[in-house]
């Protein structure tokens, strides 16, 4: 309730202060009455034609934008003859609740209408041509940007990874051991360390493994089962190795299924 308001009353801004401008104006005939006589009009004939202009062009731009040729003439011309005699209802049904009936017929005032809704719905269709265009131009370089990401994450993975490695280093990477500031890179033939933090590794390496451990990540492919010591876990590698699995991690080691990997069970310490 509190956002709907809170939108009403940022969009009820413009008609309203375009309202205060006709009463101090007083076009139409209107000059003669009372200012307050002329507020009392002009700012709920403005505030109900404008919600209902906008409410028939949302409607009419989306069903008939790609049918009529010309658009940017033709719609808001369409919106213009659709909108108008209700926009006069509002006219003459707000000049008779106020007691002043206008001193002109039906056909002038709907002239009229139809002419200053034309003119406000020309710059309005054009700017919401320009708008969309603007947010599908924005939406499309935002996706682009994520596919590209995605697919360069995907493309380096373990592969990007192995750029950090010192060429001396071989083998198949099983895990990552955090050392001081150094990051220890454990693989099936060795271990060296490199300068890297251990969120810029585990990042290069998503879909590969999991960290599961502050100061240890894991590769998918080296776990070989799990066993529970007292309230902690630790995974058993491939290699006969294991590594412990922190308590904020356990969720996230849970969910990938590595602790059902169970070995048989040690007694607690």
């Amino acid at each position: 309730m509190r956002e709907w308001l809170a939108f009403l009353l940022r969009w009820s801004k413009l008609p309203v202060l375009v309202g205060l401008l006709l009463a101090a104006l007083g076009p139409f005939g209107t000059f003669d009455l009372p200012f307050w006589h002329r507020l009392l009009f002009w700012v709920p004939v403005v505030w109900l034609n404008w919600a209902i202009a906008e409410l028939a062009a949302r409607s009419i731009f989306q069903r008939f934008a790609a049918r009529l040729p010309l658009p940017n003439l033709t719609l808001p011309l369409l919106t213009s003859l659709f909108v108008s005699p209700a926009t006069v209802a509002v006219v003459f049904g707000v000049a008779w609740t106020l007691g002043a009936p206008l001193n002109a017929s039906l056909v002038s005032i709907y002239w009229k209408v139809l002419l200053v809704t034309l003119a406000a719905m020309l710059p309005t269709y054009a700017w919401s041509v320009a708008r969309s265009k603007r947010a599908s131009e924005a939406l499309d370089r935002a996706i682009d940007a994520a596919l590209q990401d995605e697919t360069e994450s995907r493309s380096l993975g373990e592969n990007g990874f192995r750029r950090r490695w010192p060429t001396s280093l071989q083998g198949r990477l099983l895990f990552l051991e955090m050392e001081d500031h150094y990051l220890r890179i454990h693989t099936s033939e060795g271990s060296d360390v490199i300068l890297c933090r251990m969120e810029d590794a585990a990042h290069e390496l998503q879909g590969h493994g999991l960290r599961v451990h502050r100061s240890y990540w894991v590769a998918g492919d080296a776990v070989g089962g799990a066993r529970r010591q007292g309230q902690n876990w630790r995974l058993r590698l491939t290699d006969g190795r294991e590594v412990p699995v922190g308590r904020t991690y356990r969720g996230t080691v849970r969910a990938a299924g590595w602790l059902e990997r169970k070995q048989p069970s040690s007694t607690a310490a």
